[in-house]
């Protein structure tokens, strides 16, 4: 798999929202140590969606927290190297990495829609007494 599919597959897998695409940015940006309240005021958006967003980049292993504190750390080099290569993209291309979590975001609104009314079809039987 070249570098240009695995920036994509870390940008539909792990960094899928442009919370943690904002989020990702300042981090590797202005490596420091990060509060959830330091990031919000910083990229002005909503606190409860930048610490949302900070904990899922940790659970993807961008992200370490310590205490209350939060840092751009990526758990492997090849991790990096891809945070890196979309940290590139995102500056150079910006647009482009939008648009693709965009589309993104509503192939999983379709799905999900799709799914529920599927579900409202579905035959169940008697309820029980």
């Amino acid at each position: 798999m070249e570098v240009h599919d695995q920036v994509w597959r870390l940008l539909l897998d792990k960094v899928d929202s442009f919370e943690k695409l904002e989020v990702l940015m300042l981090l590797s940006a202005k490596p420091r140590e990060w509060t959830v309240r330091a990031a919000t005021e910083e990229l002005r958006l909503p606190e409860p969606l930048v610490e949302t967003a900070m904990l899922d980049l940790c659970a993807v292993s961008l992200l370490e927290k310590d205490g209350q504190a939060f840092r751009y750390q990526p758990a492997t080099p090849e991790l990096a190297r891809e945070a890196e290569a979309l940290t590139r993209m995102y500056v150079e291309d910006r647009i482009r990495v939008l648009n693709v979590l965009s589309s993104a975001a509503f192939d999983r609104i379709r799905s999900s829609a799709a799914t529920a009314f599927a579900n409202a079809f579905k035959l169940r039987g008697k309820p029980k007494e």
